[in-house]
């Protein structure tokens, strides 16, 4: 059962669908000033590049690249498998962010793309020698994303420390169930996620 659980959670939460999570949570969520900044009010154009981008073409290589047998399994288990797709996921980040631009949509959402980008970056480099935790650097990203939504509005931030805690720690009890990391590598992902994306978007929403 636990192990269903930690699949489950790991599945829901996977990286590819954070970035088209965080901009539901903008659109629907209590972030006014953050929705504000995005400049169209044409969700389905942003949730569409946003899914592109960030999910479609990156298990579209991951496919290719298990076809032609450069990595050994598309869950990217073995940290020697993660190089050529974060350098792809990247540089479809960075295809992304140019989108947005040419697309005349807002800072924030050009932020974002940019942020994501270099988080992934991030993520390869450390990865050539010790395998962070993927799926806690996207949450992190998220979390932070959440808290500075709520920094910049009204609302109190409580709630978003108490999402934030709940969200890290059922995705960090899930990847070490899984045997898929150590602790040290899912606190040293979600460190790296929050401080990137927030870094960020700080300048923009504060």
């Amino acid at each position: 059962m636990k192990d269903f659980f930690a699949r489950l959670l790991s599945t829901l939460l996977h990286p590819l669908l954070m970035p088209s999570y965080s901009i539901l949570t903008l659109w629907f969520g209590p972030f006014e000033k953050m929705k504000n900044l995005m400049g169209t009010d044409n969700l389905p154009a942003i949730i569409g590049w946003m899914f592109l981008f960030s999910a479609i073409i990156p298990v579209i290589l991951l496919i290719t690249l298990k076809w032609a047998g450069i990595i050994n399994s598309v869950t990217l288990n073995k940290r020697r498998d993660r190089k050529y797709p974060l350098l792809g996921t990247m540089i479809s980040n960075l295809g992304l962010f140019w989108t947005f631009h040419y697309m005349g949509f807002g800072l924030i959402l050009k932020v974002m793309a940019l942020a994501s980008a270099t988080l992934i970056l991030m993520s390869w480099i450390i990865t050539l020698s010790w395998k962070i935790s993927i799926h806690m650097a996207s949450l992190g990203g998220y979390l932070a994303m959440v808290v500075m939504g709520f920094l910049a509005g009204t609302k109190p931030i409580f709630p978003a420390i108490v999402i934030m805690l709940l969200l890290s720690g059922s995705l960090g009890w899930a990847r070490v169930e899984r045997k898929a990391h150590s602790p040290a590598q899912v606190i040293a992902g979600l460190l790296l996620g929050m401080f990137i994306l927030g870094a960020f978007m700080a300048p923009v929403v504060l």
